[in-house]
């Protein structure tokens, strides 16, 4: 994902609040699928009592971040950045990443994708 490409990404998976309230920011993941997974499946260190899990190998990002934090869809407009060479956190499940909880230098998480 490139981008220029937050917007129509973020419509088409309609990602918004359940009030229609847009997000603050949402986080791409620029890998292929098994990549993702293998996160979760030994190739990781667990944090916070297994909780979160950060990958051994680094992800490219695509962060998109809101322009107008008060608003709401369909007027979500994003800016997109990429974010290079980064250890990801994610929350694991049956041995399958749910959640990006954000990279190693993030002081927050949540919102992402």
């Amino acid at each position: 994902m490139d981008p220029e490409n937050c917007n129509s990404v973020i419509e088409d998976n309609r990602i918004r609040y359940p009030n229609n309230k847009c997000k603050q920011r949402n986080t791409f993941i620029s890998a292929n699928e098994e990549n993702v997974k293998s996160v979760c499946k030994g190739q990781n260190n667990n944090i916070k009592g297994g909780v979160l899990t950060v990958s051994k190998g680094k992800f490219d990002l695509v962060v998109c971040d809101i322009l107008d934090k008060n608003s709401f869809y369909p007027n979500c407009v994003y800016k997109g950045s990429n974010s290079t060479n980064m250890h990801i956190k994610v929350s694991c499940k049956g041995g399958l990443p749910v959640h990006y909880e954000g990279d190693t230098t993030s002081k927050e998480g949540g919102d992402h994708k």
